[in-house]
């Protein structure tokens, strides 16, 4: 299977709809457990390169992070919202009563950022730092906590992979891959000013705050070119209504 293929196949699980059609979905997961990845350019870019993330992200429910994406369904003659996953976590708990978990981030944010969200709902029942304890130290947390919700901030690949092991075990717990959110949640780091996320540019505002971020430029480059090429595989209605892909074969692949 060739990159195109696979993303293609990744950007198949992406699901598709209004901001308030993406929250219902996510909502109605609650006490039904599972996964929910946001996944973004970087990300997707990575699962292309690493089978596991890429499983993991095809047995997931994928809430779309990022403008690149929302280019990336366009190829596909799809069109909907992007929800970023500091929003996501914040609207899925608010006026709610339900339990909830942060693991992650430097010793001390876990807390703060649980703190923070419990201000819009739900209860705070478990928050660990990412860097003081092993995966079975973790399960063992969860096990006890027994959280409705757990939001995992590792950073990914690793926060995916762990979802993508702890689903199993806890059947009744949501899992959400957050990852720097909890910095944004605890206070260490701001997010982009709303005109900067008006204008679809949280991504450069996150790179100039942190020049690091610029190596992964290549990434974001190399996943909207190969999104480029997706548009072989629109969609079309059929017929009997129903959806058809339509795949072209007729130019050899260089």
């Amino acid at each position: 299977m060739d990159k195109e293929e696979k993303l293609y196949r990744l950007m198949e699980k992406i699901e598709v709809g209004s901001r308030n059609e993406l929250l219902a979905l996510a909502r109605s997961l609650i006490g039904k457990g599972g996964a929910i990845y946001t996944p973004n350019p970087i990300m997707l870019f990575d699962a292309l390169e690493n089978p596991k993330l890429y499983e993991a992200l095809m047995r997931g429910v994928n809430i779309p992070d990022g403008v690149g994406v929302g280019v990336a369904l366009s190829r596909l003659g799809k069109s909907g919202e992007v929800l970023a996953g500091v929003e996501l976590a914040r609207e899925l708990i608010s006026d709610s009563d339900a339990r909830f978990a942060v693991i992650g981030g430097k010793i001390g944010r876990a807390e703060a950022a649980g703190r923070a969200i419990e201000k819009y709902g739900g209860n705070l029942v478990l928050a660990l730092d990412g860097y003081s304890y092993g995966e079975g130290r973790l399960a063992a947390a969860l096990d006890i906590a027994s959280p409705d919700i757990a939001f995992i901030c590792y950073g990914s690949p690793k926060q995916e992979l762990f979802i993508d092991k702890m689903r199993g075990k806890f059947e009744k717990t949501l899992f959400l891959g957050l990852g720097g959110s909890v910095d944004i949640y605890s206070g260490a780091k701001r997010r982009a000013p709303l005109f900067w996320r008006k204008m679809r540019l949280e991504w450069l505002w996150r790179m100039i705050c942190e020049p690091r971020r610029f190596l992964m430029l290549y990434k974001i480059l190399g996943f909207l070119k190969i999104a480029g090429k997706l548009k072989k595989f629109r969609h079309f209605e059929g017929k009997n209504g129903k959806k058809s892909v339509i795949i072209d074969n007729l130019h050899p692949r260089i």
